[in-house]
């Protein structure tokens, strides 16, 4: 695979080690292009021929993004962002009073319309509290199987990443057992897609969605929800969300990218450049968070040795090298235009602390 040539679409490396995908990735020039094509035709054509310039592009735009999960495009919406997507699809389910939702991983005050869930009779509860963001151990198959045992319980709620150790979640297992015990299984998928394959349909999930500005490389305001089709026609989740055309037109361009370079592709050549940089953060005395040999995902979340991660953060943005921000920790998260060199610079950068 020729990496070079795709990192040629990333103006962002013209001026910066840019390590911060899974907060914000950088926009291509793919997805500029066609944002100027759609300006163009927004300026020439007038509102009435560009309304059908724009409902065209809309319905390639889905042809693409279903292309990623591998689903039909008439289960794909865009929501805004994630959140607004769960927070539609929560308040479009017919939930009865009795009914469990169950969150992996997720304080309950961080669901979206949870009020309105709770007038409905419905109970929220969580496996694990948000105390494990700064670190600590996944959840464990047994506590997720006690937790969804009840027939009340119609929804498991997850994230496709644990961000307190940025290893990935098994969803083919949780897919298996949640269908056992015939429960949905919604997805949080922001943290991986775009970088790692998912395929909804093999793994069982009933919903997935994910901001488009991560690892899908868009802008902010348009994101991905994928329904499964046997929910999404009663659900009319079209109705409740749909993004500004923009957004739209520029995630189009990006998963244009991502469907030219294959996602298997990206997502060994990520996986690869997280590798080398968490052996090399672990001989610079770094603490990295998540087992050596667990499942990662693309970031990688470390403590440096001798300095805050505020500090090194600071240093890091002075030298042009940008990574993200996780409490006491900061994430680095390369993507597949990133270079080994680039991940040196990183190592080089810590070493000096």
């Amino acid at each position: 695979m020729h990496w070079r040539r795709f990192r040629s679409f990333f103006p962002v490396t013209e001026d910066l080690v840019y390590l911060d995908h899974a907060g914000g990735g950088a926009l291509s020039s793919r997805a500029q292009e066609r944002l100027a094509r759609f300006a163009h035709d927004a300026t020439t054509l007038g509102a009435f021929e560009g309304q059908a310039v724009w409902q065209a592009e809309r319905d390639r735009v889905r042809e693409r993004a279903a292309a990623l999960l591998g689903v039909r495009p008439a289960e794909i919406v865009f929501p805004t962002h994630a959140r607004q997507g769960f927070a539609a699809l929560l308040e479009a389910l017919d939930w009865r009073p009795g009914d469990v939702l169950v969150l992996r991983d997720t304080a309950p005050q961080d669901v979206p319309g949870r009020a309105a869930l709770v007038r409905r009779g419905v109970e929220v509860r969580t496996i694990a509290g948000p105390d494990r963001v700064a670190g600590g151990r996944p959840v464990s198959e047994r506590a997720i199987v006690d937790a969804i045992a009840s027939p009340s319980v119609r929804m498991l709620a997850t994230r496709s990443v644990d961000l307190g150790t940025g290893e990935r979640v098994d969803l083919d297992r949780l897919g298996a057992l949640c269908r056992e015990r015939a429960v949905m299984l919604a997805v949080d998928a922001s943290a991986s897609l775009g970088c790692l394959p998912l395929r909804p349909t093999q793994s069982g999930i009933d919903f997935v969605a994910a901001d488009g500005h991560r690892w899908l490389g868009s802008l902010r305001g348009c994101g991905i929800l994928y329904c499964a089709a046997a929910l999404r026609d009663a659900l009319r989740l079209e109705d409740a969300v749909e993004a500004d055309s923009p957004g739209v037109v520029a995630l189009g361009g990006a998963v244009d990218l991502l469907l030219e370079a294959g996602i298997d592709a990206i997502a060994a050549r990520v996986l690869a450049l997280r590798g080398a940089l968490a052996h090399g953060l672990r001989r610079r005395g770094c603490t990295v968070l998540g087992p050596e040999d667990g499942n990662p995902s693309g970031a990688v979340l470390f403590r440096p040795p001798r300095e805050t991660a505020e500090a090194l953060h600071e240093r890091l943005h002075l030298a042009r090298i940008h990574v993200g921000r996780a409490g006491a920790s900061l994430r680095a998260s390369p993507h597949f235009y990133n270079t080994e060199a680039e991940i040196e610079r990183l190592l080089e950068a810590v070493s000096c602390s």
